[in-house]
């Protein structure tokens, strides 16, 4: 049972309190499905996920060789990538909650870690190196190592299009990087488009993806198949085109 809070006024009800064993929680998340939360304590070589709708910890994902510093989801919700205090970046496939891939490449800590909107791309910066790397999501392999920061690095995140990538680290230098060599960039949506949010209930789900395909239909021969919307090229509208769509907007609609 939730339990209701008063704050400058406003009654809170809390859903539930998730115990993380470990000390002070560093961070959490959750994937843009919103079906999963990672959470990450100070001290431990671990990320938990957590199942949203019962509140239960489905899995507990060991990063041995040192803590957690950086996690996140990538934007289709179906990997984890985590980075820590040993320079190791780690995949992990998020339906089977098994360790799919380890990336070896950084020396020190790995202090931010960033998919790119597609999925394709992952990014790392390191606190020890100064640089930061791009991965390959599917062939695992590192495709660039970019210089140019002259102290460690603290973050890195795509622009919602992965034209660019900004990086800042700990001097307060931010560094913006072209990323056209690696990736292309999501095309725009249609002018007519106003908001993903289709049903109009505050948030953008599956609900939103199948009135999106009943609407512009799923292939070229169906009726109301537009071709405007089929963003990823694949002559047929699904839910990559969705995701892209998605993307280009707040995660709870707009």
């Amino acid at each position: 049972m939730g339990v209701t809070n008063c704050w400058m006024g406003v009654l809170v009800m809390v859903l539930a309190p998730l115990t993380h064993i470990g000390g002070v929680v560093r961070s959490f998340t959750f994937s843009p499905d919103s079906r999963t939360l990672a959470s990450a304590s100070e001290s431990y070589q671990d990320v938990k996920l957590w199942d949203v709708a019962t509140r239960q910890n489905i899995a507990t994902l060991m990063h041995i060789g040192g803590a957690v510093r950086s996690f996140t989801f990538s934007p289709d919700s179906r990997t984890l990538a985590s980075g820590a205090h040993d320079g190791m970046v780690k995949l992990w496939d998020v339906a089977t909650r098994r360790n799919i891939a380890t990336l070896e490449g950084h020396t020190d800590w790995v202090n931010s870690v960033s998919f790119s909107p597609d999925s394709r791309i992952l990014a790392s910066g390191s606190w020890g190196d100064d640089t930061v790397k791009l991965w390959d999501v599917a062939t695992r392999q590192n495709i660039a190592t970019l210089t140019g920061h002259l102290d460690g690095v603290k973050s890195v995140s795509f622009s919602p299009d992965g034209s660019t990538l900004a990086s800042g680290s700990w001097n307060g230098i931010i560094l913006l990087w072209d990323m056209s060599l690696y990736i292309t960039p999501l095309p725009s949506l249609p002018p007519a488009v106003l908001t993903p949010d289709f049903n109009g209930d505050g948030r953008v789900d599956v609900a939103d993806f199948l009135l999106f395909t009943a609407q512009y239909g799923l292939g070229q021969g169906d009726p109301g198949y537009d071709a405007q919307y089929d963003l990823d090229g694949d002559d047929k509208i699904g839910f990559g085109d969705f995701l892209i769509f998605r993307s280009a907007f707040d995660r709870e609609g707009s």
